[in-house]
């Protein structure tokens, strides 16, 4: 009995072996060794590359749509905005624990822009907030600070709670304030406007 199944293994290592060389998916090292197959890439006319193909995969640019007006009212920056900033339409929540800085940014959203709450540290730098509620919302125990922004707010621009502190420098107030701004809430670093 041992010896029969001695036989068999020599026999079955033997059918393996055949087996292993006359596979073409069972191959040597040597063999995945071959050199990677070039991907083609095709270019558009500015020399962008527009579509990469490859074995197994093809990836292309959609190019966006043009504008068919691209001076259109409802596109048209505000007076006074400037050009080149990030546009979001979601209103920023900051919440406690959360130090939070946007820059360059224009937000245009229906209700209230920007909502700092109880524990945030805010900083808000070259920003354009336009709202159909409040532009800026501190509640108590909240920091924010205005730099170089404007705050427009169909409500009003900011709204500042007894015991929330805010520092504005050269910035634009539209919109009348929620409460009146006063120390030690508010602190006016100079340059600011109210409209």
């Amino acid at each position: 009995m041992m010896l029969m199944h001695g036989a068999m293994s020599r026999l079955g290592a033997a059918c393996f072996a055949a087996t292993l060389a006359a596979s073409p998916l069972l191959t040597t090292p040597a063999a995945w060794a071959a050199p990677p197959i070039a991907p083609t890439v095709t270019r558009d006319a500015q020399g962008r590359v527009s579509r990469i193909e490859g074995p197994g995969y093809s990836v292309s640019r959609e190019e966006r749509p043009q504008r068919s007006d691209p001076a259109r009212a409802d596109d048209a920056p505000a007076a006074g905005a400037r050009t080149g900033l990030r546009r979001t339409s979601e209103p920023v929540v900051c919440s406690a624990g959360t130090r939070l800085e946007l820059k360059d940014v224009e937000l245009v959203v229906a209700g209230a822009g920007v909502i700092a709450r109880s524990g945030c540290e805010l900083v808000l730098s070259g920003v354009e907030i336009r709202s159909g509620g409040w532009a800026l919302v501190v509640e108590p125990g909240a920091r924010v600070r205005v730099d170089a922004s404007i705050l427009e707010g169909r409500t009003g621009s900011v709204d500042v709670a007894p015991g929330a502190s805010v520092s504005a420098w050269s910035t634009v107030f539209r919109g009348p304030p929620g409460r009146t701004p006063r120390a030690p809430e508010f602190v006016d670093r100079g340059g600011n406007a109210w409209d």
